[in-house]
């Protein structure tokens, strides 16, 4: 099923993670090694006309499909690593739990304890994206209505 309708970026791999991917045009042989690797020799993108970049403009469905279909074989940790080492435009789609156990975010302390009056309780709260040197901004939970 999918979920998210975008022509050419988004696409849902094969642990059900999603990604953003566009192949890097100047690689493409490289890309097309890598499609090789995954989907076996003499099939789709790891053709010989598909190196050819015209060739790939006028056929920008049947190109989705078959990228579709290629980051649909690669679970997606492995699909980013993969692919920003062959330096192709990937990155992963977070969804809530991957944002709330990012490490940088973490390490950052994006997601601080602030007490909660009305559940009587402390919660993790998104702190400010912004910091600024002599300005403390303090988190705390919204007001109550």
């Amino acid at each position: 099923m999918q979920l998210i309708k975008s022509r050419g970026t988004t696409f849902q791999t094969q642990d059900g993670g999603w990604v953003t991917f566009m192949p890097n045009p100047v690689r493409w042989n490289d890309f097309g090694d890598w499609y090789r690797e995954v989907m076996g020799e003499g099939y789709g993108l790891g053709t010989s006309e598909w190196a050819d970049s015209l060739y790939r403009i006028e056929r920008p469905d049947e190109l989705n499909a078959l990228i579709r279909e290629f980051c649909g074989s690669v679970p997606r940790a492995e699909f980013v690593e993969r692919g920003q080492a062959g330096r192709h435009y990937v990155t992963p789609v977070q969804d809530v739990h991957d944002i709330a156990t990012d490490e940088h975010l973490l390490a950052r302390d994006f997601f601080p304890e602030v007490d909660h009056p009305a559940l009587g309780r402390s919660i993790r709260k998104p702190r400010s994206p912004y910091r600024f040197s002599g300005v403390a901004i303090d988190p705390a939970a919204a007001p109550a209505l």
